[in-house]
This record gives structure tokens, sequence and C-alpha cells, in this order.
């Protein structure tokens, strides 16, 4: 589960912040081996919108590209052992490690539909502590939109594709093979807005898993549900 806040200081620039609360549970042959519970890596990013259109005539386009860049706080632990030996890295609540997000994002809109296209990259750095090094991320979104208004709600349905990749981990000054790749997901969501209140529905199935190595986790499917409610801001 992730707690997300956004505040904008103006039409052009924003702060978004995240605090994610993990629980990770390891079960073989329906016997539970351990569960891992507690606050994940917060992260912070800066948006700034260097072009934001706002046509109003029926056959105009209206554009919006927004670049962004973050940092990711090591809170969450990650040296949760079981039976005195450390777990792997990729199931422990944390990475222990300040890391680097860049992002990118374009709208264009064209009467009620629309394209969303948005890009995110995390540089990491190395934990000395476990001698460990996640390998630098990215994962790119292409969404097709719909919008309709009936009545009070406004309905966005949604429909693309969602890219993962990511380079291969460092331990011990050696590349890990059962690590990195990428995962091609199509796409079918919708947003729904009613006064201050959001509500996101979406669901990815796998395409194409070109993970490393023959350990890595069958990823087959993804759904996720998000509420956000809008504050106004006085003035």
């Amino acid at each position: 589960m992730e707690i997300r806040g956004v505040y904008n200081f103006s039409n052009r620039l924003r702060i978004i912040g995240s605090l994610p609360v993990i629980r990770n549970e390891r079960i073989i042959n329906d016997q539970r081996q351990f569960v891992i519970s507690g606050v994940g890596d917060p992260f912070v990013l800066a948006k700034y919108n260097l072009i934001r259109t706002n046509k109003i005539e029926e056959n105009e386009v209206n554009h919006r590209l927004t670049i962004g860049a973050g940092i990711k706080v090591p809170l969450g632990k990650f040296d949760f052992k079981q039976k005195g030996a450390l777990v792997q890295h990729d199931i422990q609540a944390g990475t222990g490690t300040l890391d680097f997000l860049l992002a990118l994002d374009y709208t264009a809109k064209y009467k009620n539909g629309g394209v969303m296209f948005s890009s995110n990259y995390k540089l990491n750095t190395y934990n000395k502590n476990v001698d460990y090094m996640f390998g630098n991320t990215a994962n790119t979104t292409l969404n097709v939109f719909y919008s309709k208004k009936i009545k009070k709600v406004t309905l966005m349905p949604y429909i693309g594709s969602y890219v993962e990749h990511g380079n291969t981990d460092i331990e011990h000054g050696k590349y890990e093979e059962n690590t990195g790749g990428s995962l091609l997901f199509g796409t079918v969501g919708t947003q729904l807005f009613l006064n201050n209140i959001q509500l996101e529905l979406l669901y990815q199935h796998t395409l194409i898993n070109k993970l490393n190595g023959t350990l890595q986790l069958d990823t087959r499917n993804r759904v996720q549900l998000g509420v956000h409610y809008l504050f106004n801001r006085k003035e």
C-alpha cells in the first residue's frame, strides 16, 4: 500500500511525496516461512510543467510536457534475517540506500480523447552494509484515454501498455545473473472523478516476460486500486 500526497505550488510546479507500507510474505508448499511488514522507503519528487497549453477552441490540441527529479530516502528495514541468514534483498522492506529519481510526462488532448506518456528512471546507489547494489530501473507507460462527464461524475477509461526494465544487480562485486530484465504489460483501467474524490482501478496483464535467469518469480498480472481526495487550497 502507498500513502501519497501532492501539493501544487502553482499551475506549473508541484511536489509529490510517497510513503509505502510493505507486507511481503514467503510461502513454500503452503507453509509460511516468514512475513516482513512495516514502512518502506519514501520518496519526494518535484515536477515542473515546461509546456502547458490551455486552448479552448474545439479543434485545437492541448499539450502538457512535465519534467521531474527527486530522491528516495532509506527508511525501510533492509536486514531482515530468517534463522540467522539474510533473506533476499528484493523481499526486504527497504534497500538501505539514498537513490535518485528522474521523470518525464507528456499528455496530448483533443476534445474528449488523448494520449498519455510517462517515463521514470531510478539511479540506485551502493549499500555497503550488505555489499549490495540494485540495478538502475526504468518504467514507461503509454495510454490512450477518453473522458466523459455524466451528470456530476466524470469517467476516464484508458487502455495501453506498461514496460518495466531493470539492470542487473551487483553483490560482492559480481553481477547477479538472476536479477534484472524486462516486462511488457497490457493495461486497461479507468478513473472516476466526483467532486473532490478520485477513484482509479487498473489491471495489467503480462504480454512479454524477459526476466534474467531462472529463479525470478513469474509475474502474470497486477491489480491496483487508488483512492484520492483533493483539498482546495485557500488563498
